[in-house]
């Protein structure tokens, strides 16, 4: 691979990384803004599982 192309390539995935770290901020900032969080109860979410699947 010549460097032209080894540069190319390095651009391009710095490129990728950049996009990547942009949706992850703009995907934390729409959890922040969503409201308040919960405690995870997994025996309620368990449950409501099970209830749905008829069992």
């Amino acid at each position: 691979m010549t460097f032209g192309k080894r540069c190319c390539v390095l651009k391009e995935q710095d490129m990728l990384k950049q996009a990547r770290l942009e949706e992850l901020r703009q995907d934390t900032q729409l959890g922040l803004e969503s409201g308040e969080s919960a405690p995870l109860d997994m025996a309620a979410m368990k449950a409501e599982a099970r209830r749905r699947r008829g069992r």
